[in-house]
């Protein structure tokens, strides 16, 4: 082992089995695992991690529109498929594809429909989130609500608030703000996103996901930066990577 390089295999299911066998049957055309896992699911947190992960596999299949025409009325249902639709949006953006417009409008309205049918759920409010990253000049006024703080960026914190309401701290709700931090036109700044992670980090109480998006920041930094700037490395010996 030691003259061998050691490469982790991940999968998108983590230590998750349940959520593994549903992939597997997504992956083959069915869905009936996919609707049992999501009948069963506990909390809010762990619904909106399993609801994300089976959407970017189901996004490039016609699984969860097979499962929607047998069972229209089932909400779960509903659920997955504004996750596909949000998921084909995102990449449809990240791509340059022409139609993103399209995409991005359907997406948003499956949002809507869903936050009206399951109004607990965070799920359409942390979709909403992910959509603005798609707004890169923040010309919707949704996306560009005043913060709750000075030292931070106008953003969709309305909708922000909404997906915090349902699932306070939410790991993917704050990660998709994140993302829209570093989508702004410009880039968006460095600062911004220091500021916004050390304000959410700062919030939470121990236990909650959130307390990592400082390391985040940093490593989108040095992957956007590739690695070329040798000065980046200097942070992690710093006693602020520490603290991180």
């Amino acid at each position: 082992m030691a003259d061998e390089e050691f490469r982790p295999v991940y999968h998108p299911a983590g230590h998750d089995s349940g959520l593994r066998n549903a992939i597997q049957d997504v992956r083959t055309g069915r869905w009936v695992a996919m609707r049992d896992l999501l009948a069963s699911t506990p909390d809010w947190g762990l619904w909106t991690q399993r609801t994300q992960v089976l959407a970017a596999t189901a996004a490039g299949t016609d699984v969860v529109r097979a499962w929607r025409s047998e069972e229209p009325d089932n909400v779960a249902a509903l659920v997955m498929h504004t996750r596909v639709l949000v998921e084909r949006a995102v990449r449809a953006h990240r791509a340059g594809h022409r139609h993103t417009r399209e995409l991005w409008q359907e997406a948003w309205e499956a949002c809507q429909l869903t936050a009206h049918n399951a109004p607990a759920d965070p799920v359409p409010w942390v979709c909403l989130v992910a959509l603005a990253q798609l707004d890169e000049g923040q010309r919707l006024a949704e996306h560009r609500a005043h913060p709750p703080e000075p030292m931070l960026f106008p953003g969709p914190w309305g909708l922000l608030t909404e997906a915090h309401r349902r699932d306070p701290y939410n790991r993917e709700a704050y990660h998709r703000m994140l993302q829209f931090v570093h989508a702004r036109r410009g880039g968006g700044s460095l600062s911004e996103a220091v500021n916004f992670a050390r304000w959410a980090s700062s919030r939470a109480p121990v236990g909650p996901a959130v307390h990592a998006l400082p390391l985040y920041v940093q490593v989108e930094r040095y992957r956007e930066e590739r690695g070329h700037q040798r000065a980046l490395d200097l942070h992690w010996t710093t006693d602020e990577a520490l603290r991180d």
